[in-house]
């Protein structure tokens, strides 16, 4: 079973039993308007993307920010899950964030601006999670009051910000950081982490530009 049939199959179970995963984040604004609509939609982390010293980011308007989430380790992961990664950890998370607003003027009477502008200040919440974050996991007893089977690991938090806003695709001029978020104390909480995760965005260096490259011909 490959991944396309993989998310067909859980589309209906999910229907059911979880809430439709929205659109990913589209700006701050945008953002903050979500939350508001659903307040039931609990922040799961928050970030600050920024720019190495000497990093400049692409001028492209049709550029974008991926965030990806994918947990630290493989535990309490569903059967589901195991058959089609094997001991590789699926996200569980994603949003994507274009860097232009200009097609939406809404965002530069509120944001002042119509352009991504560095330190980038994100929030990804339940809303933002992917269908092999919605699935149960094989033990979620052990792990309650978690709600996720993730829940209780550390999360490898991915940013890449993509030249052409083409998922599919890898550009050598793409910027590319990751960090971790750190699983907190669960005796007061039963969802989140509380710390700020910072990535720092910088170029893929020699040897990711030249497997990019030679992809792309």
């Amino acid at each position: 079973m490959n991944r396309r049939d993989f998310i067909s199959s859980l589309f209906w179970a999910t229907l059911v039993s979880c809430p439709l995963v929205s659109q990913p984040i589209i700006s701050e604004a945008a953002e903050a308007e979500r939350v508001q609509s659903n307040p039931a939609s609990e922040t799961i982390l928050r970030g600050l993307v920024t720019l190495k010293s000497g990093t400049e980011p692409t001028s492209s308007d049709s550029a974008a920010l991926y965030i990806t989430v994918k947990p630290e380790t493989m535990n309490n992961s569903p059967k589901e899950i195991v058959d089609l990664f094997g001991g590789r950890s699926p996200p569980v998370l994603s949003a994507r964030i274009p860097v232009s607003m200009r097609h939406d003027a809404s965002h530069d009477s509120v944001l002042g601006r119509d352009r991504m502008t560095f330190p980038f200040q994100f929030q990804l919440t339940e809303s933002d999670i992917t269908a092999e974050g919605l699935l149960k996991g094989t033990n979620d007893e052990k792990y309650a009051p978690n709600p996720y089977w993730w829940s209780d690991n550390n999360l490898i938090v991915s940013a890449r910000l993509d030249s052409d806003g083409v998922a599919a695709t890898r550009d050598p001029d793409d910027l590319v950081g990751r960090s971790v978020a750190f699983v907190p104390d669960r005796g007061t909480r039963a969802l989140g982490y509380d710390a700020q995760v910072q990535i720092t965005l910088q170029g893929r260096g020699i040897g990711g530009k030249f497997i990019t490259t030679k992809k792309e011909k």
